[in-house]
């Protein structure tokens, strides 16, 4: 599986409890993961380019088309891992972890 911590996206060893399906999950401290998958990998790049552009209620679009129900609990996680903030304003913006997470989304082969 990967997961998305503070460093980025890096490998983990752990199996999916879905046989067949991508191993890509997003960490929830130690003991808690969201199966993302390619398309949530997918949903997560497009919805941080979309905050990197400063459209950030397109970002929350872009995370909910991606990721159904789970689009909240992803959101919440990429705050308490500081690559998303939330502001006073109640808008949102990439901190400088999310634009090292959007970049290594970049990297991988999203197909």
């Amino acid at each position: 599986m990967e997961s998305i911590g503070r460093e980025g996206v890096r490998a983990d060893a752990r199996r999916s409890r879905w046989p067949g399906a991508d191993r890509a999950a997003v960490q929830r401290g130690d003991t808690r993961a969201v199966p993302i998958g390619v398309g949530g990998r997918q949903a997560i790049r497009d919805a941080l380019e979309e905050l990197l552009a400063g459209r950030d209620r397109r970002f929350e679009d872009q995370l909910w088309l991606g990721l159904g129900d789970d689009w909240t609990r992803i959101l919440d996680l990429l705050i308490q891992k500081e690559h998303v903030e939330r502001r006073a304003d109640d808008s949102l913006g990439i901190l400088p972890a999310g634009v090292r997470l959007l970049e290594a989304l970049r990297g991988h082969d999203l197909r």
